[in-house]
């Protein structure tokens, strides 16, 4: 389709490119495209004052992006959601929610061939703006490990990385601390805590005679972000001298007030066949680490390019409620009601019985004398006791079952969930949870 068009515009010039503009049957990513083969001709400029008029005119928002965004949720491919929480490990969680920006998103695509020098990353079959699993791996571990310079106590720091590690995989710069990596950044802060990080790791993966440390992937699992606007960012560097500037950057950004989906899954898949307490400890350790860094890299570092110049901030409340779901009893819930204890048949009605095995105390007594062919006072005694006796054992059984059902109730809810509204209050959640989880090792 995308050289069919090149073929019915042919060469760029001023008329074709007036056509591209007015044609209301292709889409905002197709007229970029052919407003980018201008830019071998003297037409440059002008196809480029063509695409900010596009940008400006909104094409690029949810008019023109929805009906592809659209494709990725028919296709499921948004991953706005995990559903399969029930089939991983005990203590795996999931964390989705729905972020706005506070400032534009900015990042750079691979492409060789563009209207402008700095386009925005985009997914390469429906050419949505997205932010690839990589980057947020990379945000997010950046924000826990200035959280860990700044916050975190010198007798902890080896724990706290230890931490780190397990959850992001190996650390960049592991194997050659010679160059500028994260390994050489958290060994020059905290020097004399080396041995003892490389010792916590060789011990959890069983490798204390190996020299280098063992490598390994990382409990957290990353999914794409997608977003439904385009927008223009303009830097306009100025000459020192005559503090004006003369050659304005244009960047495709993701413009402030834009939402979308954050979809993050942990799952402790080294920790299997260990204690259950042990499970709980890290699993609890572990998420309070991730809300602290997911509350940093959105409203305090930012993510994508340039967020030291406030760049990729998000807004401190959420555009909808965040649920946490964890594979794992709610330590909230009420305590079942124990289980009633069956009532035994009267010692009465089982002496009765075994003189006469087939009774079910359901005739007059008369009416059973005769057909015993009896008068006996006694028989009629007995008889009248055991019958009174099993009725009143008929009650009891009948208030037994229904007690039991109670007891049973609703099957057992194997999944912890929790909503939040905010980053601030996620940490709290997450912080009572854990709590929750490690007074029940106690």
């Amino acid at each position: 389709m995308k050289w069919e068009h090149q073929t019915v515009y042919g060469s760029p010039n001023i008329e074709t490119m007036s056509q591209i503009m007015q044609d209301r049957n292709i889409d905002p990513f197709t007229r970029t495209s052919l407003l980018t083969s201008a830019l071998a001709t003297p037409f440059k400029e002008l196809a480029r004052a063509h695409y900010q008029v596009l940008i400006k005119s909104g094409k690029f928002r949810s008019q023109g992006i929805m009906p592809e965004y659209d494709h990725l949720t028919t296709l499921a491919l948004d991953f706005s959601s995990i559903k399969t929480i029930d089939i991983l490990p005990k203590y795996s969680w999931s964390l989705t929610f729905k972020f706005c920006l506070a400032k534009p998103y900015l990042s750079l695509d691979d492409v060789s061939y563009y209207i402008i020098e700095n386009p925005l990353r985009k997914d390469k079959v429906f050419m949505v703006p997205m932010v690839a699993p990589s980057q947020w791996k990379g945000a997010l571990q950046s924000a826990i490990i200035q959280f860990l310079i700044r916050e975190t106590e010198k007798e902890a720091f080896a724990e706290q990385r230890y931490r780190s590690t397990l959850l992001f995989g190996d650390e960049k710069g592991a194997e050659s601390e010679n160059t500028k990596c994260v390994t050489k950044l958290l060994n020059d802060q905290n020097p004399e805590e080396k041995e003892r990080y490389e010792k916590k790791i060789k011990q959890h993966f069983l490798a204390d005679n190996n020299k280098t440390l063992p490598h390994h992937a990382g409990r957290l699992r990353f999914y794409p972000t997608f977003f439904t606007e385009i927008g223009l960012e303009v830097i306009n560097p100025h000459d020192r001298a005559c503090k004006v500037g003369t050659n304005p950057i244009y960047f495709e950004c993701v413009p402030a007030g834009a939402e979308a989906a954050f979809t993050l899954l942990y799952v402790p898949f080294d920790l299997m066949g260990r204690a259950e307490t042990e499970i709980r400890a890290q699993a609890a350790d572990d998420l309070c680490m991730v809300a602290q860094g997911l509350n940093d890299m959105f409203t305090l570092y930012g993510f994508g390019a340039k967020t030291s110049s406030g760049y990729g901030v998000a807004e401190e409340t959420l555009s909808d409620n965040g649920q946490l779901s964890v594979k794992a009893k709610d330590p909230a819930e009420k305590t079942k009601i124990e289980t009633p204890v069956e009532p035994k048949e009267p010692e009465i009605v089982h002496n009765f019985r075994e003189s006469y095995p087939d009774e079910d105390f359901s005739e007059n007594i008369n009416t059973w004398l005769q057909a015993h062919n009896t008068s006996s006072k006694q028989k009629r005694k007995n008889y009248r006791e055991a019958k009174q006796a099993y009725q009143d054992y008929l009650k009891l059984k009948e208030k037994y079952q229904t007690e039991k059902k109670n007891a049973e109730g609703e099957p057992v809810k194997l999944t912890t969930d929790r909503m939040f509204k905010s980053f601030p209050e996620l940490i709290e959640k997450v912080s009572n949870l854990a709590s929750c989880w490690r007074q029940s090792n106690e």
